[in-house]
C-alpha cells in the first residue's frame, strides 16, 4: 500500500470519528436515529479499512481511493453542517428580548413630561413578569409616584379615561391594543 493511500486512508478514518464525536458532543440527534448513525459510521470504517488492506487490483485500489476521497468530503460537509448548525441554535439561546414601556395620559391632559407626574396617581396592571416590575422601579426612581395596581386592563383603562388615575404603565403591546 502506497504512502499516499495511507495518507487518504488515515484522513478518512480522522473525518468519520470527528463527525461522530460532533454528532454525538453537540447531540444533534435524537436517540432513535443516535444509535444507528453510529453503527453506519462503524460499518463505514470497517468498509473502509477492508477495502485498503484486502484490495490488490490497481484499479479496485483507485477505485477504493476514489471512495475515501468521497467519503471525506462527505464528512466534512457533514462536520460543517453540524458546527454551524450548532453555532445557530447558540446564537438562538443568546438572544435577549427587549420590551418597550410607555407611561400613557389622557391625549387632553396636562401632563407634558414624565417630571409632571410628581406625586399623581399611576395605574399599575399586576404584572408578575420581571420585565414589568424593572418598568416599575425605574419609573419609581425617576419620578416619587403614588401606584394604583389592577388586576385587569379594562379597569385599568376605564380609571384612566375617568380620570381616577392620572397615568398608566404599559407595555408596547397594550399600547398596540389600545
Amino acid at each position: 500500500m502506497k504512502i499516499i493511500n495511507k495518507i487518504i486512508y488515515v484522513i478518512s478514518i480522522l473525518s468519520i470519528i470527528l463527525l461522530g464525536y460532533y454528532v454525538t458532543v453537540l447531540n444533534m440527534l435524537p436517540k432513535k436515529f443516535y444509535i444507528p448513525f453510529i453503527i453506519v459510521l462503524v460499518l463505514w470504517s470497517l468498509i473502509l479499512t477492508f477495502m485498503i488492506i484486502k484490495v490488490k487490483k490497481k484499479f479496485l485500489m483507485v477505485l477504493t481511493v476514489i471512495v475515501m476521497i468521497l467519503s471525506i468530503i462527505l464528512n466534512s460537509a457533514g462536520i460543517y453542517y453540524v458546527y454551524n448548525t450548532n453555532k445557530f441554535f447558540q446564537k438562538l439561546s443568546d438572544v435577549t428580548e427587549t420590551k418597550q414601556y410607555y407611561v400613557v395620559v389622557k391625549k387632553d391632559s396636562e401632563y407634558n413630561k414624565l417630571k409632571d407626574l410628581k406625586n399623581k396617581k399611576i395605574g399599575l396592571f399586576d404584572s408578575e413578569t420581571t420585565n414589568y416590575k424593572s418598568a416599575v422601579e425605574k419609573l419609581d426612581s425617576s419620578v416619587k409616584i403614588k401606584h394604583k395596581d389592577y388586576d385587569n386592563m379594562s379597569d385599568l383603562v376605564d380609571d384612566l379615561l375617568n380620570n381616577k388615575t392620572d397615568a398608566t404603565l404599559i407595555n408596547s403591546n397594550v399600547k398596540e391594543i389600545l
